[in-house]
């Protein structure tokens, strides 16, 4: 059996997009319960992704609609797509900038959006949480498997592992600096010194 799944998400001016994925039922079979599972699963991980996508897409549009009221401007999409690491999985998003003549006057930087760097993927909290939970317990290898487990394991489920061990050891260098910041505070608070 052949079946459509549509989702149309409306936003508040009215504007709305549909998004349809269709996909073919299982035949009964022993297996029939897993097997509708597994056509499932990546149909609503794919309607779920879009719809994720498509509400960043519009943030961001917002966003540099409203600095346009204070920078004046042109709104203009940015040639580069923003890349997010999400426990979703990976994906990229358009994001909109302010230019005047051949100069830009405002970027999403400071509302969300922070500079990447040109190989960069902006990390979500629940990521960070997903990746430290599962690296602290295994391998980055089962690590990276678990991960994409959970993301349903598309083709934007992937997340390279080296890139979980940079993350892993980068959210720890910030645990260390913290602490040493930390340390210090209160030593200074008590007329104290490190030695």
């Amino acid at each position: 059996m052949h079946t459509k799944f549509t989702l149309t998400i409306e936003d508040a001016d009215g504007v709305s997009k549909t998004m349809v994925r269709e996909t073919d039922w299982p035949d009964a079979s022993p297996h029939f319960l897993d097997a509708t599972e597994q056509v499932l699963l990546p149909v609503f991980h794919s309607l779920q992704l879009q719809s994720y996508r498509q509400r960043v897409e519009q943030v961001a549009r917002q966003l540099a609609e409203t600095a346009q009221a204070e920078y004046g401007g042109t709104v203009i999409r940015s040639p580069h797509r923003y890349r997010i690491d999400g426990e979703m999985g990976r994906t990229s998003v358009a994001i909109y900038g302010l230019q005047e003549g051949q100069r830009i006057v405002w970027t999403p930087a400071a509302d969300g959006f922070p500079t990447l760097g040109p190989r960069e993927y902006h990390v979500t909290a629940n990521f960070r949480q997903l990746v430290l939970t599962f690296a602290s317990k295994m391998s980055f290898r089962d690590a990276a498997l678990a991960i994409r487990r959970v993301r349903q394991g598309g083709v934007d489920a992937r997340t390279p592992v080296t890139t979980l061990a940079e993350r892993v050891e980068h959210e720890g260098e910030a645990v260390q600096t913290w602490m040493d910041q930390k340390t210090a505070q209160v030593l200074a608070h008590h007329h104290l010194t490190a030695e």
